[in-house]
């Protein structure tokens, strides 16, 4: 092989090589990008099927709850929602 042909076929080799680099790069971006909106959905499906109550709170404010939460005390969910220190 030619002095020629063994650059040519270096460069390949380059090429080739950060090919796969960008490929594994932008496979490890799309795992991460995703994780949030998987780890919300099992959060949503856990939420959903338990019978626990569960009610997220912040600085005095009812973020979210599940609806056992709301059947335990006979409310509504959306009645849940909002300013704590309501009546329920």
């Amino acid at each position: 092989m030619s002095e020629s042909e063994e650059r040519q076929a270096a460069s390949v080799a380059g090429l080739r090589r950060r090919l796969v680099d960008s490929e594994v790069v932008e496979a490890e971006r799309r795992v991460l990008q995703d994780a949030p909106r998987h780890s919300e959905e099992r959060f949503a499906m856990l939420a959903t099927t338990i019978f626990d109550a569960i009610l997220i709170e912040d600085k005095g404010l009812v973020l979210d709850c599940n609806l056992s939460l709301a059947e335990m005390f006979g409310y509504a969910r959306s009645e849940v929602l909002g300013p704590t220190g309501r009546s329920w």
